[in-house]
């Protein structure tokens, strides 16, 4: 009995077994002794440094490991667990003297968090088993949204027919949808008025639910429904869920004497509560919520004690506030506990819980440790508090809480309706302001550094002005210099080497051509923008920012040290590099504070081409050589086709015999709307190729000639003008047309049947499944293809290599090989010219250019190919990401003309097809490129015929089975031992006598899909977001893998084994251990193929700090 006369209401029982843990403990620590001793004992005196560094490191984590154990031994010293006695509650406490509970549910997205969910949870807080009118259950939605509220609603109506049904079957747990979902149903012949209802009561349970998933999944709330209720027109004046006024509307008011239930019982209150919002104010996320919530709770129901909840936690104990209140009225020790909290657990674990999503240890174990060491630390949910304590009342010795003088007395002093409308002002985002609420070298051998520095420089600078840049423009060129060769070419690197180890496979990502009017007007204004969360950001960001503190470092010394001139001395270099490089890092300091929205030089050539004396050579345009041109597409969405086809339409206009051009478009997105869009650009060829010609315009796309070209003066030549006027008035008709089928997104019937193209659209699943398609939309070999002026048009081709999900198809290079093969058997020019979608062609000569290279008698069999990088258009006066690429351009790639030739860079590139389709350089070599000619004007077969035996040459399946694409003693070892497995012991014995199996542990996270359920089904871990603890993971997996393989090498390879592993057998048996553990890593990291394998991005990181980290420490 208490000091006061009363029975506790709660009881504190030692944990069982903790003598035995107790001595437990004292051995381990007496391992630990021992270990120290022999670290210090045998520390390596006459041995190199590296023998030294190893022991320091083995003995650091040794001691590592005796903090972390000191830290098991304090949480499990002094276990208690707590018992409540509700039948003394009962006894001492009437129905109507208990005291009143608020309870606060908190969402947030209607998308991630269904609302059919958030009533499921609130229902179950409602079915307690508690006086009704005691209760009091406020949803807190931050996402503003009407179909929460909607559901809320249907909530409060099917709440009269779930509340009495509890109470009358006592059933558990109280969420409709756990509750039917795992209860059978009740055999008729037992109780057949029991079973009816049961039938009646789950039936309108799932009449509710596809209501409200109906309604969700529609995104809106019909008219007619909203107007069932007065709350609805709260959402007139929403205008977003981050800009709006607060809403609270009392859907259920208890304090009304007419609110009943079925069985004519009291209903518990039922509020709904969109706190306001406004772009200035920030919200503070739940904790903001919580705030809104108690102060709009202490106008309504003001209850002394308030339960906060997660919307995705359904009460499975309909009797927790009861054993809440053994704690907090305990007369005698209620008033020394803070609050009252039920972690969360999970249902619908599998066996063996993969995920360790039951936290048996910490339920069991650790929670109660920390209990008996003062308690644990509030873990932001299911948590029960005294409203005092939150409104900011402190605790002291001989504080007593006196929750009656808080009683609410049931009586209506206000209407909902002006409740409603005065607890608003509680609700706004203004209300905290300005309260508590929510706060708490020497200088001589510094000349040959700074030399070398600013003379390079100084060359550089010079180097870029010459070539038309400014100085602005320089430094943003070494400022992107800077930032390509920390981050995009460090990854390509990495890239590249984990592919030629055959650790992956290389990726293709497609890249944006469409920006909005906002990004292109930064660009304009020369601002960088850095709107993705790619990791090459991180490393920029990361990188500036050491660099800005280590100057600030520097400064301070030199301004505030005492010996200021000597500090300068030793770090003067360091600090004006540091400042230099503040200077080129402006950009990203703006961006993360402040913004609101080499021997390339040394044999440096230049080639010139003499295209008149290649007119003359060939005379005849007869004898010119072929050329087929190559275009890649592959997403309609991101390169729309309007752009494509005013890149095939350069290219077919070029200043070469038409006859002799044939132009390929292969489509990786096998979009019907690329190919509409290319079939009008045939059409409108007939009438663009022959106005090229004749004004010899420049550029020959006819969307960059018409925006930069004025239109002709009437007055000058009035036929000319007029001809300017209809050829650009037939390109924006053109246009129009297939930017209205692109926005739509498919064709309309009556276009489909314009051509036999279209039908096979008909055998398309998808952009990943689909078989071959070729269509020749100009067959250039037949003499009646002509434009207006009656002059040959060039071949036009479309192609959809074939796909299948088996079949991997090697992004831009298996198009390339696809279409190396269909040209052969089409037009099989000995040139081949390839360029990406959206690379218009500047310049109608560059075919005859290439060819004064190719076709040199001379020296062309020693030239490879001709390329010419893309070139950008639209640049701001100081090229703010450098895309002029001045240097690259004008300076280093002469330089490696000069040095044997620059590497292929991808695009825009002409090569010979003997050498793409095997055959190798010769010194004596002489490429025949006429024993090559294939057209000679006849047709051997129609273009039909050729479409469909050709599409075996676009198949998925053509390249398979080819070459297209492809140191301690054993004595010593004892304490390490017992402390290790031991310890491992102890955690095994903890976790099975709290219900556990032998296969658990590690990692958590929810199911979403049915692929992601099946493999949690299989036990299979799931890695497929690319999160920054994964990345840690595999990192130190890795590391383990590689020592545990030196190891191994160690003891097999070297001469004296024994010896090797008497020194190293024991971490090697450690390393085996956790190699075992880690198979779940590696499997997801090299040999998993599903989508819950770990990302690329996180492989690569992680390997990349694998092998620094064996780099470092060899070294």
């Amino acid at each position: 009995m208490g000091s006061n006369g009363y029975l506790p209401l709660f009881e504190t029982r030692p944990a069982k077994g903790l003598a035995l843990f107790r001595a437990y403990a004292a051995s381990i620590f007496i391992a630990i002794f021992f270990l120290c001793f022999y670290r210090i004992i045998y520390f390596p005196v006459v041995e190199g440094k590296p023998a030294k560094f190893a022991w320091i490191g083995m003995f650091l984590s040794e001691l590592w490991f005796a903090f972390y154990f000191f830290i098991i031994v304090v949480v499990r010293w002094n276990r208690v667990f707590r018992y409540t006695f509700k039948d003394r509650l009962s006894s001492r406490y009437e129905e109507e003297t208990l005291p009143g509970v608020d309870i606060f549910v908190c969402t947030a997205d209607p998308g991630i968090e269904p609302p059919i969910m958030v009533i499921n949870t609130v229902l179950s807080l409602m079915a307690y088993d508690y006086p009704p009118e005691k209760l009091s259950v406020y949803l807190s939605d931050d996402g503003c949204s009407d179909l929460t509220f909607y559901a809320l609603l249907e909530a409060s109506r099917f709440s009269q027919l779930w509340l009495p049904f509890c109470r009358k079957l006592k059933i558990e747990p109280r969420s409709p949808e756990v509750y039917f979902k795992n209860t059978a149903e009740p055999a008729d012949d037992v109780d057949s008025a029991m079973a009816k209802q049961w039938l009646q009561i789950k039936k309108s349970y799932e009449d509710m639910r596809v209501r409200i998933e109906t309604i969700t999944k529609l995104g809106r709330i019909p008219d007619d429904i909203r107007k069932d209720h007065k709350g609805y027109n709260e959402w007139n004046f929403v205008s977003s869920r981050h800009d709006h006024p607060a809403i609270i509307q009392i859907l259920i008011d208890g304090r009304d004497p007419n609110t009943m239930d079925i069985q004519g019982k009291p209903l518990p209150t039922l509020v709904y509560m969109a706190r306001e919002k406004k772009p200035p104010y920030h919200h503070n996320f739940k904790a903001g919520a919580m705030n809104a919530l108690i102060r709009v709770s202490s106008s309504i129901s003001n209850a002394p004690f308030i339960l906060n909840v997660d919307c995705d936690m359904y009460s499975n104990n309909s009797e927790t506030i009861r054993d809440v209140l053994c704690f907090l009225l305990d007369e005698d020790k209620g008033h020394e506990i803070a609050f009252v909290q039920y972690p969360q657990s999970f249902a619908g674990l599998t066996k063996n819980d993969i995920y360790y999503s039951t936290f048996r240890i910490e339920m069991e174990v650790e929670l109660p440790g920390f209990d008996g060491n003062g308690g644990p630390c509030y873990i932001g949910t299911g948590c029960v508090h005294r409203r005092e304590t939150l409104c900011g009342m402190k605790y002291s010795k001989g504080f007593k809480f006196e929750w009656r003088a808080m009683k609410n007395d049931g009586k209506i002093k206000g209407s909902a309706i002006v409740l409603e409308q005065n607890c608003k002002v509680l609700a706004s985002c203004t209300y905290e302001e300005n309260t508590e609420w929510g706060k708490e070298v020497s200088s001589c051998w510094a000349l040959p550094f700074l030399h070398a520095i600013f003379v390079c420089r100084a060359l550089l600078l010079m180097e870029f002005v010459s070539c038309g840049g400014t100085i602005r423009g320089w430094l943003n060129e070494q400022r992107m210099w800077l930032f390509k060769r920390t981050t995009s070419f460090l990854f390509a690197i990495l890239d590249n080497i984990l592919k030629l180890c055959r650790f992956s496979k290389s990726a293709f990502v497609i890249t944006e051509k469409v920006v909005d009017d906002h990004v292109y007007q930064r660009y304009e204004q020369e601002i960088m923008e850095f709107g993705t969360t790619s990791p090459m950001f991180t490393i920029l960001a990361t990188l500036a920012l050491l660099n800005l503190f280590n100057f600030i470092a520097g400064l301070k010394k030199v301004v505030l040290d005492d010996v200021r001139v000597k500090v300068f001395d030793l770090l003067g270099l360091q600090i004006l590099l540091c400042c230099a490089l503040v200077l080129l890092n402006l950009p990203i300091y703006q961006g993360m504070f402040f913004r609101k929205d080499s021997v390339v030089r040394w044999n440096r050539v230049f080639r010139y081409t003499f295209k008149d004396r290649l007119s003359s050579r060939y005379d005849q345009e007869e004898t010119l050589p072929g050329v087929d041109i190559f275009v890649c597409t592959a997403d309609p969405g991101i390169e729309p086709p309007i752009m494509v086809i005013n890149t095939v339409l350069s290219l077919m206009a070029y200043d070469y015999p038409p006859e002799k051009l044939s132009v390929y478009l292969s489509d990786d997105g096998c979009s019907d709307l690329t190919f509409y869009a290319l079939l009008e650009a045939s059409r409108f060829s007939k009438l663009w190729l022959p106005f090229c010609r004749k004004l010899k315009i420049e550029p020959r796309s006819p969307e960059v000639y018409f925006k930069n070209t004025a239109e002709p003066a009437d007055d000058v030549d009035s036929a000319m003008a007029k001809e300017w006027l209809l050829i650009k008035k037939s390109y924006q008709d053109m246009k129009m047309r297939i930017e209205t089928i692109t926005k739509l997104g498919r064709i309309p019937d009556d276009i489909r049947k314009d051509h036999k193209g279209y039908n096979e659209w008909n055998f398309v699943s998808s952009r990943h499944d689909h078989p071959a398609i070729i269509q020749i939309l100009i067959d250039g070999r037949d003499p009646n293809t002509m434009d207006i002026q009656g002059k040959p048009l060039p071949t036009l081709v479309y192609m959809a290599r074939e796909k299948k999900p088996p079949y991997h198809h090697n992004f831009k290079a298996g198009a390339m090989n696809a279409l190396i093969r269909v040209s052969s058997s089409i037009s099989n020019a000995p040139f081949i010219l390839n360029v990406d979608c959206d690379m218009y062609s500047n310049n109608s000569e560059t075919i005859r250019d290439v060819l004064c290279f190719l076709l040199d008698e001379d020296k062309g069999h020693e030239i490879a190919f001709v390329q010419y990088p893309q070139s950008f258009a639209g640049l701001t006066k100081n090229d703010i990401y450098y895309s002029a690429l001045r240097i690259e351009m004008e300076v280093e790639l002469p330089g490696f003309d000069g040095n044997g030739g620059p590497c292929y860079i991808g695009t825009g590139c002409v090569h010979r097809r003997e050498t793409l389709c095997g055959m190798k350089y010769s010194n004596g070599f002489k490429f025949e490129w006429r024993a090559m000619k294939n057209i000679d004007g006849k047709i051997k077969e129609s273009a039909s015929v050729l479409e469909q035996n050709f599409k075996v040459l676009a198949s998925c399946t053509y390249e398979e089975n080819t070459e297209w694409g492809k140191e301690i003693s054993s004595f010593w070892a004892l304490p390490f031992l017992y402390a290790i497995f031991v310890c491992r012991a102890l955690l095994l014995m903890e976790f099975v006598s709290c219900g556990g199996t032998f296969r658990a542990f590690v990692i958590t996270e929810k199911m979403v899909d049915d692929h992601v359920y099946q493999r949690y089904e299989q036990e299979i871990m799931e890695f497929r977001t690319t999160s920054p603890m994964f990345t840690i993971l595999a990192t130190l997996a890795l590391l383990n893998l590689f020592s545990f393989i030196a190891g191994l090498k160690k003891v097999v390879l070297d001469d004296v084994q024994m010896k090797v592993f008497d020194l190293l057998g024991f971490q090697i048996l450690l390393c085996c251990a956790l190699v075992l553990l880690n198979l779940p890593i590696y499997q997801g990291m090299f040999f998993r193929k599903d989508s819950g394998k770990m990302p690329p991005s996180v492989t690569y990181r992680s390997l990349t700090y694998a092998l620094l980290a064996c780099t470092i420490a060899m070294y």
